[in-house]
């Protein structure tokens, strides 16, 4: 799972991406708190704005 984040985040800084659209995955809360979620790390490591598709 790293390494999606960490490409999608080399990928908007390269591009000057301004937007990144992505979607949630229905896992359960628990699922969630033990494995992450790649849209919570984007959130907060992206270098843009990032819209999260429900």
């Amino acid at each position: 799972m790293i390494n999606v984040i960490q490409s999608l985040i080399d990928l908007a800084s390269s591009r000057s991406t301004r937007l990144l659209a992505v979607g949630r995955r229905g896992r359960g809360q628990l699922a969630c708190l033990l494995l992450g979620s790649v849209f919570q790390k984007l959130v907060s490591l992206a270098p843009c704005a990032v819209v999260v598709v429900p």
